[in-house]
């Protein structure tokens, strides 16, 4: 579950790009989805295709996003469906909202990021400091030794 749980997450930002764009070139929010569903964007894809299973099946299609929602743990494609059904149903325009959850997620990627390349930092500096330490200590204690 968590390995989904990254997946989704992982490909989160260029699936709500690629909605964006779409929606801005003219594109029902339907068919953004759809293309989402049919592209490789992982268990991301898998999740959009179930949506559009139950609808096949007669579901509601908002009913269907809301089931897929709630069963999500993912939160920001949580507030990725909970955006594009208002639209669905209050039709509202959903662009900006999107905008706004991608530039969230993609921030929050960055802080990610930064705190693992700060953790590499540290580990770097500290075998930077036993590769210069060690060959001292060594060629020191060859030197004690030779003495005694």
């Amino acid at each position: 579950m968590k390995s989904r749980l990254a997946s989704v997450d992982q490909e989160l930002l260029y699936a709500i790009r690629a909605i964006e764009v779409l929606l801005e070139s003219g594109v029902g929010v339907a068919e953004a989805m759809k293309h989402i569903a049919d592209e490789d964007y992982g268990d991301l894809s898998v999740i959009f295709k179930q949506i559009f299973s139950d609808t096949d099946s007669g579901r509601n299609f908002s009913d269907a996003m809301r089931t897929q929602m709630r069963s999500t743990s993912s939160a920001g494609l949580r507030k990725v469906l909970s955006s594009l059904i208002m639209s669905i149903e209050e039709d509202t325009n959903v662009i900006d909202r999107l905008r706004s959850i991608a530039e969230r997620e993609a921030k929050e990627r960055r802080v990610e990021l930064d705190g693992f390349i700060e953790g590499l930092a540290g580990t770097a500096e500290f075998f930077i400091a036993l590769s210069i330490l060690l060959p001292l200590i060594v060629v020191i204690a060859a030197v004690i030794s030779s003495i005694m």
